[in-house]
């Protein structure tokens, strides 16, 4: 922790030794270092200050809806999925009778059309002025997988605004549409400005520490959605290179890594995207399956494996290891699109699947026979 002559306090971290990057291996070698630099004279080396842009977020395809419904509202998949079905079907608005309150809900294409585009673009003109107005309409590049039958998941009219919805729709409706409203209206904004300043701090001729800190200085696209970058502003007092300092006090703070957490329903929906299996339609019910068979449990948000889940896939890796890899859910999504535009013959690709299936199925049977889950005694 160090102070200005004259200012405010603010914490740096001890970054190199020597030139090195900082590695420290026992107490008594880090209570040596915290010594050491103690007797030493501080200064700033080096101010920097930049501006830093952060680009707005593309609307919502099934996966990223659920994943941040998730995140901000605590929703399982299946929950999103039932609501967004429910604003898709048609919500009675008054006299204006069913309102199908937002386009398809089950697609990964990022696309907008040029009607939504126009609608969204004048009402953030309108809005919010012409400062948070692109030039021309942001687009979004489409994963490689998308098959870009449906445009993103996006309100049928910019219009209909949350605070309209107020009145019409249930809570956990309300809060999943104002959610997609956000999202969509957000995606064809300015970028975010910060403005950021990096400090570097001398102890001596050895040991150089760093700051960092950034305010934002123009909201752009979070005047609308606060994305998941939970960025606080880090003020730091204002400095100047060669300016002396005092040190207020040194904390030597062990940190262990922590390994992995387990699966919640966000996590497990981006992985299952990023690996190629499923498609939007199928989240859902493939992380209600795994639960309905009594593979994984839900614990406090978290999916935790079961004794019946580990023999399972212990049993599928040893004798269906071909069916069971990751690849060969990817590679059949790829080969069905091949069946639908014509470059691959169904029969064929049907043929080449189950003869070596079916010699394997023969073989696992003859050498599993029937399990029994060892009761367990209480």
């Amino acid at each position: 922790k160090l102070k200005k002559e004259r200012g405010a306090q603010f914490a740096a971290e001890l970054a190199t030794v020597d030139g090195k990057k900082l590695a420290l291996h026992s107490k008594e070698e880090t209570d040596a270092l915290v010594e050491d630099i103690a007797r030493q004279k501080l200064s700033v080396k080096e101010v920097k200050k930049r501006e830093r842009r952060r680009n707005p977020v593309a609307p919502f395809t099934t996966s990223s809806m659920q994943q941040d419904a998730s995140r901000k509202l605590g929703f399982t998949s299946r929950r999103t999925m039932m609501f967004a079905q429910q604003l898709y079907e048609g919500v009675e608005l008054g006299r204006r009778g069913p309102v199908g309150l937002i386009t398809y809900m089950r697609t990964d294409s990022t696309r907008l059309s040029d009607l939504a585009l126009d609608e969204v673009r004048d009402y953030v003109g309108a809005s919010f002025g012409a400062d948070y107005l692109p030039e021309k309409p942001n687009v979004y590049a489409a994963g490689k997988k998308a098959q870009d039958a449906h445009e993103a998941i996006r309100p049928t009219s910019v219009e209909n605004t949350p605070e309209l919805m107020e009145k019409y729709l249930p809570r956990d409706q309300l809060r999943l549409y104002t959610l997609i409203w956000q999202r969509f209206v957000a995606s064809q904004m300015t970028p975010a400005v910060f403005d950021t300043v990096s400090v570097s701090v001398a102890a001596g001729e050895r040991y150089i520490a760093r700051a960092s800190g950034s305010t934002l200085k123009f909201a752009g696209f979070l005047a609308v959605y606060a994305d998941n970058k939970k960025e606080k502003d880090v003020l730091l007092p204002e400095l100047a290179a060669g300016e002396a300092l005092s040190l207020l006090d040194l904390l030597p703070e062990q940190h262990f890594t922590e390994p992995p957490p387990r699966y919640n329903d966000a996590s497990i929906v981006k992985t299952l995207e990023e690996l190629g299996i499923g498609r939007p339609s199928t989240y859902a019910p493939i992380i209600e399956t795994i639960q309905k068979r009594g593979y994984v449990e839900r614990r406090e948000k978290q999916f935790r494996p079961t004794e019946l889940g580990f023999i399972v896939t212990d049993m599928l890796e040893e004798h269906f290891k071909n069916i069971v890899d990751v690849k060969f859910t990817a590679n059949l999504e790829g080969e069905l699109d091949g069946v639908a535009d014509g470059s691959l013959d169904k029969n064929e690709l049907l043929g080449s699947f189950y003869k070596p299936f079916e010699q394997t199925l023969k073989k696992a049977e003859d050498a599993i026979g029937t399990v029994e889950l060892p009761e367990e005694v209480t």
